[in-house]
């Protein structure tokens, strides 16, 4: 997965990616803390019926609501 923050807040402590069943409307599944990136490979992940979600968290803990990821065009 990859993503853009192009005016990252400088508290910016890390990304979160979050997973859940696209028959889910929470965000329940695990949550995979990805640091202070803009991508991450996530190896052995079924993605048929799976959402996955970005988030920012900054150095307080403050988290940012959920962005659903999407596939870029081709």
């Amino acid at each position: 997965m990859r993503w853009d923050y192009p005016d990252p807040d400088p508290d910016l402590a890390s990304y979160i990616v979050v997973v859940r069943s696209t028959a889910a409307p929470d965000w329940k599944r695990e949550i995979i803390w990805a640091g202070n990136v803009r991508e991450i490979t996530m190896k052995n992940t079924p993605i048929d019926q799976l959402i996955f979600g970005v988030k920012s968290v900054d150095s307080g803990g403050h988290e940012s609501p959920v962005s659903a990821y999407g596939l870029p065009a081709r």
